[in-house]
């Protein structure tokens, strides 16, 4: 209930500490995040008292022949952006009961915090896996039909190369093939699949990531809906942090519990139309 003038009340930060419930939560992120890593995060860019962050972009030169005795023409590009804006304020609330606390013998407190954490992790992934399926469908359509129904195919995956490449998307290490467990038998039966250990490499793995075909890095997470394909750079969505994800607790003497509130602010946006990423499903739409 809101608190009015002459309530005493106790507010306090977590007892393990700020920076500890920061580490915890970033470490439980690497631990199990999928698509949030596989993501770009400019969380850097972020200045104080901004509500939203412009993702530049600009178009390309054209190199020419010189021909004796003519000169260069004199090229030019424009920028345009994408607005990152903050608009998503995410936290999960818990009250946990004087007597219930007591009349336990497991640690109430940490164990709020720790399924918090959880929650709100789970809450991130499904809202980057909803700005990565938010693909341009028309000019270009990056909306593509399975060649067979509830199972992705090397052809699948061919033409979503294909579509990426005609963007002009770069062929580095951050194209991403995030897929659900329904398909994970698919594309480890498909040749030119290779195994995560068999890289070769020093290329840090991330949570979830089985091996790479046709130079997507392959990624399997439940929060992919089934029957679902999504082909993608890292460029294609941007996320921003605004609020770093922090604790608070509050006891309220009227009920007696202890309130308490894991939250965090930010912003996520599709970047450059939808064009840097394919959803691969069984409508194509």
């Amino acid at each position: 209930m809101p608190l009015v003038s002459g309530d005493i009340t106790s507010t306090q930060t977590s007892a393990v500490g700020v920076d500890l419930i920061a580490q915890m939560v970033q470490q439980y992120l690497e631990e199990k995040a999928v698509l949030i890593p596989s993501i770009t995060d400019v969380s850097g860019e972020v200045e104080a008292g901004a509500k939203s962050i412009s993702i530049g972009r600009h178009t390309g030169l054209t190199a020419e022949s010189l021909t004796e005795g003519s000169s260069y023409t004199s090229q030019k590009y424009t920028w345009s952006a994408d607005q990152l804006i903050f608009d998503k304020q995410e936290g999960v609330r818990t009250n946990l009961h004087t007597k219930a606390s007591l009349q336990s013998t497991k640690n109430q407190e940490a164990n709020i915090l720790e399924a918090s954490i959880k929650a709100l992790a789970q809450k991130l992934e499904t809202q980057v896996y909803t700005a990565i399926a938010d693909v341009s469908d028309a000019t270009p359509d990056h909306k593509v039909a399975f060649e067979t129904a509830d199972t992705i195919s090397f052809n699948d995956i061919l033409e979503a190369r294909r579509l990426l490449n005609k963007q002009f998307i770069p062929k580095d290490e951050r194209r991403f093939l995030a897929i659900n467990s329904d398909q994970e038998t698919d594309i480890l039966g498909l040749p030119k699949f290779t195994e995560a250990d068999k890289y070769g490499s020093n290329m840090p793995l991330l949570t979830g990531e089985i091996g790479k075909i046709l130079g997507f890095r392959v990624v399997v997470t439940e929060n992919v809906t089934s029957s679902t394909a999504l082909a993608y750079h890292s460029s294609h969505v941007a996320f921003a942090r605004q609020k770093e994800i922090t604790w608070f607790s509050q006891f309220d003497p009227d009920y007696s519990y202890t309130k308490y509130l894991l939250e965090t602010l930010y912003g996520l946006k599709t970047l450059d139309s939808g064009k840097r990423g394919i959803l691969l499903n069984n409508t194509g739409a």
